[in-house]
């Protein structure tokens, strides 16, 4: 039991001195100092190669490097410490999308959403890439779950590209008029994408598409739009 105890006290110790690599790492990291911050986060591992926190926190930092595939590495790492770790999960995702790995990008998002199922932010992330697969519906039932984020009316734009693009044109045009009546701001990246569209589809001019995101002077109802 004595051993026991030394042992326990020893391993508190350890990630006692790991934070405090951390904490230092931070400093340096809000000093511009990359170097050091680097060379902090891996002495934090190298002190506690147990502690899932170290390699998470140099997983971060190096994702922030744009050293993708070495942060990668750290935070699978930290997964293997800890189940379920969601903030690592998501961070592989994101190493991913920036690599342009679309199908590993959503394969590790869905992960993170089994494991933070009310993390509004994965759902986000892997609707987006969904809808660049193609596979629409299923995207627009992750922005669905965004509804009552922050970021609502980010899911809603792209959920509005999405119903464009399955030929919906009555709902979409509901999600964009609304996003217009909140934030006048949304009008011309809304009439750029219209006036696009990924398939071609839609060719109205501008000055049409101005007159046709006018507000109707209706409530918005997503319910009411998709009977």
């Amino acid at each position: 039991m004595a051993k026991d105890a030394h042992r326990s006290c020893s391993g508190e110790s350890t990630i006692v001195r790991a934070q405090q690599e951390i904490q230092q790492a931070l400093a340096s990291y809000a000093a511009n100092d990359f170097d050091t911050a680097e060379m902090h986060f891996l002495k934090a591992c190298e002190i506690a190669p147990e502690y899932p926190q170290a390699h998470y926190n140099l997983g971060y930092f190096l994702y922030d490097q744009e050293a993708r595939e070495a942060s990668i590495i750290a935070l699978k790492r930290a997964r293997e410490l800890q189940q379920p770790y969601p903030q690592a999960t998501y961070m592989i995702a994101c190493n991913y999308l920036e690599l342009d790995q679309l199908e590993a990008a959503e394969r590790w998002f869905k992960q993170a959403a089994e494991e933070a199922p009310d993390d509004p932010n994965i759902h986000l992330n892997r609707g987006i890439i969904l809808a660049r697969q193609g596979r629409l519906k299923e995207a627009i039932v992750c922005f669905g779950a965004c509804s009552q984020h922050e970021n609502r009316d980010r899911a809603a734009f792209h959920e509005a590209l999405c119903l464009q693009e399955l030929g919906q044109w009555d709902e979409a045009l509901a999600l964009f008029r609304h996003l217009i009546m909140r934030d006048p701001a949304w009008r011309p990246m809304i009439i750029k994408s219209m006036s696009k569209g990924a398939t071609g589809r839609l060719t109205l001019s501008v000055n049409q598409l101005r007159k046709w995101l006018m507000p109707t002077g209706r409530s918005y109802s997503r319910s009411a739009s998709r009977k």
